[in-house]
């Protein structure tokens, strides 16, 4: 989880990256990031709220996630699905 990061904003903390998958076939092309979080779903989407909006991204919650732009105004989604007691699964998809 580490490795990935939005404008110094890495995973939540202990996330799992679980599968890349980029999308060449849009103008700019969409990355695809799944992972795994050690929390559930409401404090994974707080947390990067918080996050990403100090780095300039312009978000809404959409869901048990989060939806808007990046500070370069590209859109950004955030999935999140609970996944057993305290687990979260994620995917975000960035331009």
């Amino acid at each position: 989880g580490n490795d990935i990061e939005f404008n110094g904003v890495h995973l939540y903390p202990g996330s799992k990256v679980t599968g890349m998958n980029i999308d060449a076939g849009h103008d700019d092309g969409v990355v695809h990031i799944a992972f795994d979080s050690p929390a559930d779903p409401a404090t994974v989407r707080n947390w990067f709220q918080g996050k990403l909006t100090g780095v300039g991204f312009t978000l809404h919650a959409e869901g048990n996630g989060l939806a808007g732009t990046t500070d370069d105004k590209k859109p950004f989604k955030l999935d999140l699905q609970p996944d057993g007691a305290g687990h979260a699964k994620g995917m975000i998809a960035v331009s």
